[in-house]
């Protein structure tokens, strides 16, 4: 059974050259369905919700990444530690700097990013603890 959104979601190939929130959900949802989820979107303001037993993912879909993106999935972190932000990945080529950056702000985050190409899912950063390194302050 595919999880759908009643009236928006569509489970059309991303074809377009004006892509959607709602092309995202599909693409997303179908691996989530595979490894057992429960998968629904727009629950309690949330895009995309999967639950199995007791593990609840949640996904915040959007079309660029953007400060509204970041926001909203760190305020899902109140529900669960399991948090993405979903975007497309961007039509124009990126420097590898400007996805160092999305990766590490996401880190930062304790949030996982994911990136849609077509009908595949890139995992960039998984959601957890920030694990970096943090340099020492300097006395002085």
């Amino acid at each position: 059974m595919a999880a759908t959104r009643p009236g928006i979601m569509s489970h059309r190939k991303v074809t377009s050259s004006n892509p959607v929130e709602a092309d995202i959900y599909p693409v997303v949802a179908r691996p989530l369905e595979a490894q057992g989820f429960q998968v629904k979107g727009e629950v309690c303001g949330c895009d995309l919700v999967a639950v199995k037993g007791d593990e609840i993912v949640v996904a915040e879909l959007k079309i660029t990444f953007n400060i509204k993106l970041l926001y909203q999935a760190v305020r899902r972190l109140m529900i669960t530690p399991i948090v993405y932000a979903v975007i497309f990945k961007p039509k124009t080529r990126q420097k590898m700097s400007y996805w160092q950056m999305m990766k590490s702000l996401c880190r930062r985050l304790n949030i996982g990013l994911l990136v849609v190409d077509g009908d595949k899912v890139l995992t960039i950063a998984e959601p957890g603890p920030f694990a970096g390194k943090v340099l020492p302050r300097q006395k002085g």
